[in-house]
């Protein structure tokens, strides 16, 4: 398969009052067509920031995006003028936002704001446009979609609005689609039902896939490799089954520990790991993870680990593993 998008020392800083901010410190990745990939961490991981880093879509200034290499399809993202980017987005790589009520318009109709992208990037006419629409309404499971055109999205559910989101994200037919949180706002039924949706259309539209979360769950429902980001660096990467099966760094290992599991004692507390996460104004020296980690040693304050390779396909940052 060829390779679709390619990030190598992926780095993002926010400039402030205060001093610069490392948001992302460091990333490579590898997406080829059709692949699904999760980045998995908690809130302040970087993993957002990467994303919009992809899309262009971070404002420069206060952000300064820097790397040895980031492309898609061959195309330089970095040196990407404005028309140039304004064309990918959409129609080469498209993205689900977090929260659907804030990444709506609500001064436009569901109609109107479904018809822009696919009259902008395919060149139809309105009425082609809405004829669209409802085609993409039906694939995303919306039922009387003539009529919700004329809604706002304010008249919606949330689950209603995310699928929204999703069929303004494949209306352009992307090669690549971004899920950043998109189930966060969500009750636990409709999670599942989005999570099924989006893994059906990615499937049925061979789209790459980029699924953003903080739960360890929706990656083993969504993806096929996984990233587990902390502090702006990538800590583990492997195959969804494996890491799952042997997770070598003690931060994987920590989020794997804090997903509920019906066998485990109602009496008990679920886990969760001590601290926070680090400040990016001033992050701490070695290891990123060390202050929280219960296998840190001396040498993981003073040095941060390389990633290494351990087996083909699962390489992990850490010091206690190289």
């Amino acid at each position: 398969m060829a390779i679709l998008l390619q990030t190598k020392d992926l780095r993002v800083t926010f400039q402030g009052k205060e001093g610069p901010a490392l948001a992302v410190r460091g990333i490579d990745l590898e997406l080829h067509e059709g692949e699904s990939l999760g980045i998995v961490g908690e809130s302040g991981s970087g993993k957002s920031v990467t994303s919009l880093a992809m899309m262009g879509l971070l404002p420069s200034p206060p952000a300064l995006i820097q790397a040895e290499n980031l492309q898609f399809l061959n195309m330089d993202l970095l040196t990407a003028n404005r028309k140039t980017m304004q064309g990918l987005r959409g129609k080469g790589m498209a993205m689900i936002f977090q929260e659907p009520m804030t990444s709506l318009d609500p001064a436009f109709t569901v109609g109107n704001q479904l018809a822009e992208p696919i009259m902008i990037h395919l060149g139809l006419s309105r009425k082609e446009a809405n004829e669209l629409s409802l085609d993409l309404l039906s694939k995303v499971e919306i039922p009387n979609g003539k009529s919700l055109l004329n809604y706002y999205p304010h008249q919606l559910s949330g689950g209603m609005r995310q699928r929204i989101m999703i069929a303004m994200a494949i209306s352009c037919g992307p090669q690549l689609l971004i899920a950043d949180e998109p189930t966060t706002a969500l009750d636990v039924t409709i999670q599942a039902q989005v999570l099924d949706l989006i893994v059906a259309l990615q499937k049925e539209k061979n789209m790459a896939l980029i699924m953003i979360t903080h739960d360890m769950g929706v990656i083993a429902q969504t993806s096929d490799k996984v990233a587990v980001m902390y502090g702006g660096l990538i800590m583990e990467y492997a195959e969804v089954v494996e890491l799952f099966k042997n997770p070598l760094h003690p931060y994987t290992e920590a989020l794997l520990a804090s997903i509920p599991r019906p066998d485990l004692d109602s009496d008990k507390r679920l886990f969760s790991i001590p601290g926070g996460a680090p400040n990016p104004k001033d992050p701490p020296t070695g290891c990123p993870f060390h202050p929280r980690c219960p296998k840190a040693d001396a040498y993981c304050h003073v040095e941060l680990p390389k990633m290494k390779e351990i087996t083909v396909g699962h390489g992990v940052r850490c010091w206690r593993v190289l």
